[in-house]
């Protein structure tokens, strides 16, 4: 879990938006898509 609240970046070399979400102080879900990048539920 550390790994991924530290800043990890997906598969698209982009911040990931779970990162951007915790940076914004709201709560979140997130769920790792077949390609290895994630879809962020804010």
């Amino acid at each position: 879990m550390s790994l991924l609240a530290s800043g990890y970046y997906g598969g698209d070399g982009k911040l990931s938006l779970r990162q951007h979400c915790a940076n914004s102080g709201h709560n979140h879900s997130y769920l790792l898509r077949r390609d290895g990048g994630f879809s962020d539920l804010c």
